[in-house]
């Protein structure tokens, strides 16, 4: 988590993590490679996650490179998409809030299908349109959550928009809910 986020911004950040460890529990086993896009400074998703797959991959401009046990932390400022996985390689790609701060979300919809698996799985969170409002006045009029994560966000998504880039990419299977009361989605997607 960031370290600029205060008591709010971290409990927005645990729901989230809680609706993903639903799908985690369910799916995601011992044999799996796993890629956190976006895994932010304390790769936290992915040292939730170490002891329950067998390697893990993030990606995050605020981090540097280093291996940590079945972890492998790429600093991506200076890369060129998700260049150091071999295609086909990945089971899960994981994008947890982070579309939304993409100025071109095709990008990373064409790596995540490069990288995974035949029948690998996308999963990503992002804020829905409903979410604007409310997350733009909590940051910039009552300022009780961080106002630059806020300011960093180009986009808010429809339903319909995710299932379209989902489809335009190889993705089958859509899957879509929201969380957070409708001021969030979960979606996810089966590589075909």
């Amino acid at each position: 988590m960031s370290k600029n986020w205060n008591v709010l911004d971290k409990f927005i950040a645990w729901v989230r993590y809680r609706r993903i460890d639903k799908y985690v529990a369910k799916y995601i086993s011992k044999n799996d490679v796993v890629v956190d896009v976006g895994c932010g400074r304390n790769a936290e998703f992915l040292n939730r996650y170490k002891t329950r797959i067998k390697k893990g991959y993030g990606f995050d401009f605020r981090q540097h490179d280093h291996i940590e046990d079945n972890l492998v932390i790429f600093n991506n400022r200076n890369m060129k998409g998700l260049d150091p996985l071999e295609n086909n390689s990945c089971d899960f790609v994981f994008l947890i809030a982070v579309l939304e701060h993409l100025c071109s979300p095709e990008f990373i919809f064409k790596e995540a299908h490069r990288v995974l698996k035949r029948q690998g799985i996308f999963i990503l969170t992002t804020p829905s349109r409903l979410a604007k409002p409310l997350l733009e006045f909590m940051a910039f009029k009552i300022h009780i959550i961080n106002e630059d994560e806020i300011k960093e966000h180009k986009h808010y998504y429809s339903k319909a928009e995710l299932k379209d880039l989902y489809e335009r990419f190889g993705f089958g299977d859509f899957h879509h809910e929201f969380f957070e009361c409708g001021l969030n989605h979960f979606a996810s997607g089966v590589k075909l």
